[in-house]
């Protein structure tokens, strides 16, 4: 009884180390299983579509005399595709944007001969001193391209757009003081006329854009636990875009004035009292330059991950982290 209690005993042992041995070599056979699942998560490609919003400060960038830009607000909203694999990501995607600020624009004088109403008629030189505000309210239909890095939830990227007008449009409002001087009469100072108010609104075809864009920000969702074969990714960052060429319209060959006297009375003779005004990034001389820019927060939901990347299996954010 007693060899036989050893014998039994003996031999459970063998068995557990048996059992040892076997999960010992499955462990060691899954091994290099596990090590390339993880190493395949890494270096997959992954695809996403997105679609994102943003708004901030819009201004204008330009070289113009006398001509302060003030700034305003902008807003894009977009949709697009992009690409990811082992930190490095590309995206592409097409945007509207709206933009909306105004300018400041010293004032300047000019001067028209004419003559006066009273009877005899006697020829007088018209002085004008112009006080103006315009505004711009912009619109473009973008193809943005962007490039950059991630890691762990972490991306920055930079890139370039090419944008084209959509109803773009200018206006401008003020005053202007109008002073009367008869040259004939040396010792007669200048008449002071009514103060008077002018507006007006123009619509632009503009110039292809491009600009230089950039992205910075961070994925809110990265370390969201999931077993979900579609990632969800929802990015909010700084964005900014600044423009590289003239948007502007140029001046048509020899306008090189933004004043004219279009109204004319029952005499078919100018009205002198009735100036228009062309805001001043309308149109542009050769060599000047106007070009938008803005500075934001933009933010991009994105859904996608990797075809090789099945249900059930543990992962953050999306497997392109693991």
């Amino acid at each position: 009884m007693i060899m036989n209690m050893y014998f039994n005993s003996n031999n459970n042992g063998a068995c557990r180390l048996r059992a040892k041995r076997g999960a010992m070599l499955w462990l060691m056979l899954a091994m290099p299983l596990l090590l390339c699942a993880q190493y395949k998560s890494r270096t997959d490609n992954y695809h996403f579509f997105y679609v994102s919003m943003g708004a901030g400060y819009a201004s204008v960038s330009d070289n113009i005399k006398g001509v302060s830009p003030v700034g305003g607000w902008g807003a894009l909203a977009g949709i697009g595709y992009e690409f990811r694999r082992t930190g490095f990501w590309m995206s592409v995607g097409a945007q509207v944007q709206m933009h909306n600020s105004s300018a400041h624009v010293e004032d300047f004088t000019c001067e028209r001969e004419g003559l006066d109403t009273q009877e005899p008629r006697k020829s007088v030189t018209l002085q004008y001193t112009f006080h103006e505000e315009d505004e711009q309210n912009f619109r473009f239909v973008d193809v943005p391209v962007m490039l950059g890095y991630y890691y762990n939830g972490f991306y920055a990227g930079l890139g370039g757009k090419v944008a084209f007008s959509m109803k773009s449009s200018v206006s401008t409002s003020g005053s202007f003081d109008m002073n009367a001087v008869y040259k004939q009469y040396v010792d007669m100072p200048p008449v002071a006329l009514d103060n008077s108010l002018f507006s007006g609104r123009q619509d632009v075809r503009l110039k292809v854009a491009g600009a230089l864009i950039g992205e910075v920000g961070y994925d809110v969702l990265a370390t969201l636990r999931s077993h979900e074969r579609i990632c969800h990714m929802l990015k909010i960052g700084a964005y900014f875009e600044y423009g590289i060429n003239s948007v502007s319209p140029s001046v048509p060959e020899g306008d090189q004035g933004r004043i004219s006297f279009p109204n004319l009375n029952e005499y078919g003779e100018i009205i002198a009292t009735k100036p228009q005004v062309r805001p001043v990034y309308a149109a542009v001389m050769s060599g000047q330059r106007v070009a938008p820019y803005i500075i934001g927060l933009k933010f991009t939901y994105m859904f996608g991950g990797s075809r090789t990347g099945g249900s059930g299996t543990w992962h953050r954010g999306c497997q392109c982290y693991d």
